[in-house]
């Protein structure tokens, strides 16, 4: 793994993805106003505005998502860590010893 947040850095880690929240939140809400506000004269600057939006809403969406995910995990008081060797454990025991991952149906 080696990548998970540890406990002194995960205050700094929530705080980053806020941030990155707030920041794309702010930016799809400058695109939009831009847009609005000079919609018959984005000839040159359309592409770059409609990529830029499209950018900012792709990531809030994964930004969410991450944000979601770690908010679960404080509530439960687990750390990443802890659940993914729940999964694994919880995982294993769908699969017999002898038995093949690829020989059941299982979705990860």
């Amino acid at each position: 793994m080696n990548n998970c947040v540890g406990v002194l850095n995960y205050k700094y880690f929530l705080m980053l993805i806020i941030s990155v929240e707030v920041h794309e939140l702010i930016m799809v809400a400058v695109f939009v106003m831009f847009i609005v506000e000079f919609h018959s004269d984005l000839n040159g600057f359309s592409f770059f505005t409609f990529s830029a939006l499209f950018k900012s809403v792709s990531t809030i969406g994964f930004n969410s998502y991450l944000l979601g995910f770690h908010l679960y995990l404080m509530r439960r008081k687990i750390t990443t860590y802890d659940f993914i060797m729940g999964r694994k454990k919880k995982l294993d025991s769908y699969v017999s010893p002898g038995q093949n991952l690829s020989d059941t149906n299982i979705n990860i």
